[in-house]
């Protein structure tokens, strides 16, 4: 049976415990060992760890995991939505020269979402490649190739730069640009050089959520060389980026400036301005990369990098993408699990559809890379398709990757469209659920650089950190705490009832939009001046009642950039 026991004088048997791992959780016999070695057969799992963690209520189930290298690329010690909520991206206390006359069409910011949600419906390969095809044809094909030093007006300045401005549409949080960046950081930063004797001479920064042109005090930034007159600076601000996504910053940088150079270009264009693209990627400081720079009234347009182009769909009742005939199949069901509880991973569940772009990580490929996927969603958004540019790379030539899918008109003219990816719980146990019965699924997890040792080698299992637990009801013990749970049941469309004081606002279903609208509840029913940082901060109702028994009792609007 497994049981460690031994003989007493008096005949008996006394029992001592196992002679392995197996314990008894629930009514049934729990092996330990065998629920450890069915997690690390997952793919990205390099070692695992099963335990029966004691709580105060309960016994549970529970398992650590130490993923293979390079499975898991996130972040660590980082709070993204404050990192985002510090907008690092932007360029302050900069002194305004020149305010842009911006006109912008919500009904175009709307379209140029990323996409995450699509009809089940199939996506035609061949109209894909042949939008692609439009797409690459028509980089490089600019204007007669005529020189000269061409001076910007302010109207020029204003369509042109414009395009890069970012516009607040009603329901999102965020502001929302044409274009897109890896998770909403928008690192690269965009500069004017104009030559001497204009009116507004100098390096200047355009700030795209007041469309002001100002100058600043980024001296390596300025002297980046140039000469030829008129001048457009894409520039990577790499403390915007790096923090969330480390080595990957290079590559997803680079790809949001050749999004932005598609519709600097296509502006130029249609103004009837020529233009070149110069791609350096010059360090200028520890924190700044000038990645190319656009010389307007020169010759030469942009000359894209070759890149090939893979164009695979997928069946419906199926999980892999191919290309016609099968050949470079793509499975996300067998990517690591810890990619499972990605966007990109819930995205591609309901695609029908994925793009990629092979070649190297050279600035030129980046560039081209991005430049092309702006033009193609703009061609593909008109036959109903819509897209979403992805971080994942399934091979090791893939450059970008873009996800394609049939979308309705509600889809198209709504401000965003949010997906919700599963737990880490929820992916892990998918895949146990094949190979073990229900009573030995853990219900939570926790993922370790390593698993701690002791001085022989052996599992230190008391050195192992505590498995957290959401959803744990601890009921609202004050007044003030009873109106918050009520207020979030309102914003989350939830009973009131099922809201602890302990829970997170945002692992109980809360997002940017909700925080901002429970924010505005407050301020208007509470009477607290609370502001969106002080809810990211203060995620349970526990930590928000204590923090409004601290902060002021005037109710009142905060105004100015979010």
């Amino acid at each position: 049976t497994g049981d460690l026991g031994r003989w007493t004088r008096e005949g008996w048997i006394e029992f001592l415990g196992r002679d392995d791992f197996q314990v008894k959780l629930n009514g049934y016999r729990v092996e330990l060992e065998e629920i450890a070695a069915k997690l690390s057969r997952l793919p990205g799992v390099d070692s695992a760890v099963a335990r029966v963690q004691k709580d105060d209520t309960q016994d549970r189930l529970v398992a650590y995991l130490v993923p293979a290298h390079g499975a898991q690329a996130a972040a660590k010690g980082v709070n993204q939505q404050m990192f985002l909520l510090s907008a690092p991206g932007l360029l302050n206390g900069t002194e305004p020269r020149l305010a842009l006359e911006l006109r912008q069409d919500p009904a175009a910011y709307a379209r140029a979402k990323s996409y995450r949600h699509f009809l089940d419906a199939p996506v035609d390969p061949s109209l894909v490649r042949k939008r692609f095809a439009e797409a690459a044809g028509e980089a490089g094909t600019t204007l007669p190739e005529q020189s000269g030093t061409a001076r910007l007006s302010e109207e020029d300045l204003s369509a042109v730069l414009g395009v890069l401005s970012a516009a607040q549409l009603p329901g999102r949080a965020l502001p929302k640009y044409r274009y897109p960046s890896a998770g909403s950081t928008y690192p690269v930063r965009t500069f004017l050089r104009t030559p001497a004797g204009d009116p507004h001479g100098g390096h200047l920064y355009f700030h795209p959520l007041t469309g002001e042109l100002a100058a600043h005090d980024l001296d390596t930034v300025a002297a980046w060389p140039g000469g030829h007159g008129s001048e457009l600076h894409l520039v990577v601000h790499w403390p915007a980026i790096t923090p969330l996504y480390e080595d990957r910053a290079r590559r997803l940088a680079l790809l949001e400036a050749g999004h932005m150079l598609a519709l600097l270009t296509e502006a130029l264009d249609a103004r009837g301005i020529p233009y070149q693209v110069v791609v350096e990627d010059q360090p200028l400081d520890a924190e700044h990369t000038g990645v190319c720079r656009v010389l307007v009234g020169a010759a030469g347009g942009f000359r894209l990098t070759p890149l090939e182009s893979l164009c695979r769909t997928r069946e419906t009742g199926s999980t892999e993408f191919a290309d016609p005939g099968g050949s470079h199949p793509y499975d996300p069901a067998a990517v690591p699990v810890f990619d499972r509880v990605s966007d990109a991973h819930a995205v591609l569940s309901r695609a029908r559809c994925l793009l990629t772009l092979e070649g190297e990580e050279t600035a030129g490929h980046l560039l081209s890379a991005g430049f092309l996927f702006q033009r193609l969603a703009e061609r593909l958004h008109a036959d109903g398709l819509g897209t979403c540019p992805l971080g994942l790379t399934p091979s090791d030539r893939t450059v970008y990757a873009l996800a394609v899918g049939a979308v309705d008109e509600d889809s198209r003219r709504a401000p965003e469209s949010p997906v919700e990816p599963p737990t880490l719980t929820d992916a892990v146990t998918a895949e146990l659920a094949r190979v073990l019965p229900e009573y030995m699924l853990p219900t939570g997890y926790r993922v370790l650089d390593t698993l701690p040792l002791s001085p022989n080698g052996k599992l230190a299992a008391d050195r192992l950190p505590p498995v957290e637990f959401q959803g744990t009801y601890v009921a609202p013990a004050t007044d003030t705490e009873r109106a918050l749970a009520e207020l979030w049941a309102r914003v989350l469309d939830r009973p009131a009832g099922v809201i602890g004081r302990t829970d997170s606002f945002f692992a109980v279903g809360g997002n940017s939009l909700a925080a901002m609208k429970l924010v505005r509840l407050l301020q208007r029913d509470l009477g607290c001046e609370l502001k969106l940082r002080d809810l990211y901060a203060n995620d349970t109702i526990l930590k928000l009642a204590e923090h409004m028994g601290t902060a002021p009792a005037t109710a009142g609007r905060e105004e100015g950039e979010l």
